[in-house]
C-alpha cells in the first residue's frame, strides 16, 4: 500500500519510490527495499499500477510507474479499513533491558550510539517538515516523529547514568518542568 501511496501523488521510478520511503516514511515504518520490486511486479499484476519503459538516455530502461483507478480505489480501501495501532521492534531497548549482563561502559556506548542516531533523525525530519508541497497529513507524521524522537532522547539523556554507571552524565534538568 505504500506504494500506491507514493504513485498517488505522482508517477515515479523504483529508484524514486525507494528514496520516498527513506525520506518521509523512515520515521515511522522501515520498507524492506528486497520487496519493493517484487511488490511493484505484484501490483502491476494486479491492475493497480502500470508502468512505461522509458530510455535513462545511457542506454539502460527503466520503469516509470503510475497508479491506476483500480490501484486508488485499492488504497482508499485499505486505508479506509486500518485500525489504529503502532508496533514498535527495538533492538536498542532489548539491549537496554538486558544491560545487567553487559559492561556498564559498553551500555554508555550503545546508549550514545542511540542519541547520535535520534539526533541525526530529528535534524532531518525538522529539515523535510518546512517543505513546500506536503500535505497536511504527511507534516503531522513529520511532526509526530519529531516528538516521539525528542522523547526517546530525552528519556536517554535523563536516565543515562541509571544503566552506564557514568557519574559524569547526571540528568541535567528536564525540559518538562519535572
Amino acid at each position: 500500500m505504500l506504494c500506491l501511496g507514493v504513485l498517488e501523488r505522482q508517477d515515479a521510478t523504483g529508484y524514486d519510490i525507494r528514496k520516498f520511503f527513506e525520506r518521509a516514511y523512515s520515521h515511522f515504518y522501515r520498507v524492506g527495499l528486497g520487496s519493493l520490486y517484487p511488490s511493484l511486479r505484484s501490483l502491476a499484476k494486479e491492475g493497480l499500477v502500470t508502468y512505461r519503459e522509458v530510455s535513462d538516455g545511457r542506454g539502460r530502461q527503466k520503469r516509470i510507474y503510475s497508479i491506476t483507478e483500480a490501484g486508488r480505489e485499492r488504497l482508499r480501501q485499505a486505508l479506509l479499513d486500518i485500525a489504529p495501532s503502532e508496533h514498535l521492534r527495538s533492538e536498542f531497548l532489548v539491549a537496554m533491558f538486558f544491560a545487567h549482563l553487559l559492561p556498564s561502559e559498553h551500555v554508555g556506548q550503545i546508549m550514545d550510539q542511540q542519541a547520535s542516531r535520534l539526533e541525526a533523525e530529528l535534524l532531518y525530519l525538522r529539515a523535510f517538515e518546512g517543505h513546500q508541497g506536503i500535505s497536511p497529513g504527511m507534516r503531522f507524521t513529520i511532526r509526530y516523529g519529531i516528538a516521539a524522537k525528542q522523547a526517546r532522547l530525552e528519556v536517554i539523556r535523563r536516565y543515562r547514568h541509571d544503566l552506564s554507571g557514568d557519574t559524569a552524565s547526571q540528568p541535567g534538568p528536564s525540559t518538562d518542568g519535572t
